[in-house]
């Protein structure tokens, strides 16, 4: 028994700093890109692939739950899965566009 609630403090604990570092590791990334001067490019990266990644750590950490509370568990699990669905779809459609008026901008150049 004790064995399980540690498994479950440690899952909820991570469970709880995850969205803190998601928005800390985005800022700091949007700020490096911002130095180098290429704005879409920090929009592009850090809202969407950094997102991503930490949803897909944030389902492993509710399947860590999972063992200890079915319910909780599940429903983090399909909430974390439907988020990134979702993220991979606009990720999707913002990279056509972003490379759409890349491509726009060239033609007007030259």
């Amino acid at each position: 028994m004790l064995k399980i609630s540690e498994n479950m403090l440690i899952a909820g604990i991570l469970t709880l700093i995850t969205p803190v570092i998601n928005f800390m590791l985005i800022y700091i990334l949007n700020l490096f890109i911002r130095i180098l001067g290429n704005t879409e490019h920090a929009l592009f990266l850090s809202t969407f692939v950094i997102d991503i990644i930490f949803y897909v750590i944030y389902i492993i950490f509710f399947s860590l739950i999972l063992s200890i509370t079915l319910v909780g568990g599940i429903i983090g699990i399909l909430g974390g899965t439907a988020y990134v669905v979702l993220l991979s779809y606009y990720y999707s459609v913002f990279s056509f566009h972003v490379t759409m008026s890349g491509m726009q901008i060239f033609r007007r150049k030259y």
